[in-house]
């Protein structure tokens, strides 16, 4: 039987408990054997953002007590941002042995264009308040897109957490990003 990953993109600029206990929660939710966190390089066009080796380490730090979760640097290796679609097959041509999932937020899969190669893959869409519905999109995708719905953990605002981590206000963050990823935050000055 063919192991299943799921592909969680993103700048994770810094990783919250939010995307971790996210995760978590879509390994279970969906029979996954692993969540592989894939944070972007840095060419992707996002302001404020911190180099990708930091986030990259911010990751490994996140996650080192779930077995079932994963970092890889499979983008950080590129000279210039990826397409999305140009990341899955990427990610597809790597993890060739595996039944792929790719994890999205429903605002992302709203942005995306309809083409044949599209409906190759299999999604994971995480239901966002502004973007309830994807079933009208993407209707020719029903068999492929599995939704979670009601998404337990409250969303936490990255550039809210670099505003307080600027702010040094460190007690306010310790429920919002995870410990070991506060202290490397502090000891290396990050987001000052």
């Amino acid at each position: 039987m063919k192991n299943r990953y799921g592909f969680f993109g993103g700048s994770f600029n810094p990783v919250t408990n939010a995307h971790i206990n996210l995760a978590n929660k879509i390994q279970k939710t969906f029979k996954l054997d692993k969540v592989i966190f894939i944070p972007m390089n840095d060419f992707y066009p996002k302001q404020g953002l911190i180099f990708a080796n930091e986030r990259y380490i911010m990751l490994k730090k996140a996650i080192e007590q779930f077995e079932n979760l994963e970092v890889s640097d499979l983008e950080l290796k590129e000279e210039r941002n990826l397409s999305m679609l140009e990341a899955f097959r990427k990610i597809c041509s790597i993890y060739n042995k595996s039944e792929n999932y790719f994890i999205l937020g429903s605002d992302n899969i709203n942005k995306m264009t309809q083409t044949k190669e599209l409906m190759n893959y299999n999604y994971i869409v995480l239901e966002r308040n502004k973007y309830k519905s994807v079933e009208n999109k993407f209707d020719v995708f029903l068999g492929n897109v599995h939704i979670l719905r009601d998404n337990p953990y409250k969303e936490i605002s990255s550039s809210e957490v670099r505003k307080l981590l600027k702010e040094e206000k460190y007690d306010m963050l310790k429920e919002m990003i995870p410990n070991e990823v506060l202290e490397y935050i502090k000891e290396r000055n990050i987001y000052r």
